[in-house]
């Protein structure tokens, strides 16, 4: 059996991903596809070829090179004779031996701030089976471990990592299923159910919702998202400002960015959010 995972980063020295000071282990594969993608080359399952127009001589090799007339097959050959590696390959299999290591080699960093490992993505859930694998090996070394997920899977994966994970980070993008179905290109209610799950399970849960102008950043769905977290055993939520920094990454995979133009929120229409958020007595803080 193959006891690897399929990566495209390793962040070290990362404070936004729960707390402390954290190592970012980020994985391949996503089932969703939201208008805001800041990682969209964590979306396709297998290993992809990034394309920086800015580095290309257009010296067309990677034409020439290329065995097939029609559409690229991956087979690498336009990254191997690229002379100004204008084309790369994301993506890189890790062994959960190597993994242990590297992520071991920070300990003495954790333990001092209160910090860890985080796995995200993509949605790391999609690697569950050797991902538990990793995460039982990181627990008994002593690791704080965290799992950044959109929530989008089976409960049988979630029950895979639930006893090896301290902490989750929960996405919800938008209340209304119907919309996150336009927005993210699947609906909301498996999110909502699993959410449910991790809670009824005592997981230590904090909410992040994406804020994205325009999007789903109306009051009653802020409202909707207050109301549901309410009843939930969790109360913390992180309110996450959209950026405008993918633009260029998804240029380099060849992907359309639909939100080119968008304004990031100004403070006043956060600060207007999180009032709304506090109404449900929940813990909110802006980032994070």
């Amino acid at each position: 059996m193959n006891n690897k995972l399929l990566l495209y980063n390793i962040q070290k020295f990362s404070v936004h991903d729960g707390p402390g000071i954290r190592t970012t282990v980020f994985l391949k594969g996503c089932p969703l596809k939201c208008l805001w993608c800041h990682n969209p080359e964590s979306q396709n399952y297998t290993k992809s070829i990034s394309i920086r127009k800015d580095k290309c001589i257009s010296c067309n090799l990677c034409v020439k090179n290329c065995p097939s007339t029609t559409e690229c097959i991956l087979c690498g050959k336009c990254v191997e004779v690229c002379p100004t590696i204008a084309r790369v390959w994301v993506g890189e299999e890790y062994s959960i031996e190597e993994l242990t290591n590297i992520v071991n080699k920070d300990k003495i960093f954790y333990e001092e701030s209160n910090g860890g490992v985080t796995f995200s993505g993509g949605e790391p859930l999609i690697q569950a089976i050797n991902l538990s694998k990793l995460l039982k090996k990181l627990k008994l070394d002593g690791i704080h471990t965290t799992i950044d997920t959109s929530g989008y899977c089976s409960k049988e994966k979630i029950d895979l990592v639930l006893k090896e994970t301290d902490l989750w980070l929960y996405d919800i993008k938008h209340m209304d299923t119907n919309v996150h179905n336009e927005l993210t290109g699947v609906g909301n209610e498996k999110i909502l159910e699993n959410l449910t799950y991790l809670d009824d399970n005592h997981a230590n849960i904090w909410i992040r919702f994406p804020f994205i102008p325009g999007y789903n950043t109306e009051a009653d769905n802020i409202r909707s998202l207050g109301k549901f977290i309410k009843n939930l055993n969790t109360n913390k939520i992180c309110i996450l400002p959209y950026h405008n920094l993918a633009e260029d990454k998804h240029d380099r995979f060849e992907f359309e960015y639909k939100l080119k133009g968008l304004k990031e929120p100004s403070q006043e229409e956060l600060d207007r959010a999180k009032e709304i958020l506090l109404e449900y007595n929940l813990e909110v803080q802006i980032g994070g």
